[in-house]
């Protein structure tokens, strides 16, 4: 709503999925489920930026002036790719072709918004290593630790006066 990260948000969202992904390994932990962890972790944190990087595309599309169509001028520009990725063709794309585009600009969003992010300011790379990191320290290895061996306590055995009185 303000248009601002709010950093322990993203580490607590570390948090939640590294522990979600040690709950449902039933806490076994290891390397495998760290990188699962900090895998899901990365990816939440840019689907947590999709909207900010869709209202500033959305800002900057509208600021840019409508062209010409390229492919009155050029018939060689007739593939599927420059139909359906070509700023100047958007009014003439299908609904499919809209959905296709929609989700791997979003997928795009999603994986590049952080390292893109994190580039441009320090703060939000610190706040998103520490989120990491946090999900990657949630799945440790657990370590079994086995000690002893251990004796049983020596129970002194009753006087023969108390067994004998007591029957």
């Amino acid at each position: 709503m303000t248009g601002q990260t709010l950093g322990l948000l993203l580490i607590l969202a570390g948090w939640m999925v590294g522990t979600a992904v040690f709950k449902g390994s039933e806490e076994r932990g290891g390397l495998g489920y760290q990188v699962l962890a900090v895998l899901l972790t990365y990816l939440a944190l840019g689907a947590a930026r999709v909207p900010e990087v869709n209202a500033r595309s959305k800002a900057e599309s509208a600021k840019m002036p409508r062209r010409v169509s390229s492919r009155v001028f050029d018939r060689h520009h007739d593939s599927f790719i420059h139909q359906t990725f070509s700023p100047d063709m958007g009014d003439s794309m299908s609904h499919a072709e809209v959905v296709v585009t929609a989700i791997f600009y979003t997928s795009m969003a999603v994986v590049r918004g952080p390292v893109y992010e994190a580039r441009h300011s320090p703060v939000s790379a610190l706040i998103y290593s520490c989120a990491l990191y946090v999900a990657w320290r949630r799945n440790k290895r657990a370590v079994l630790s086995v000690v002893g061996p251990f004796q049983w306590a020596s129970v002194s055995p009753a006087p023969a006066s108390e067994a004998a009185g007591g029957s």
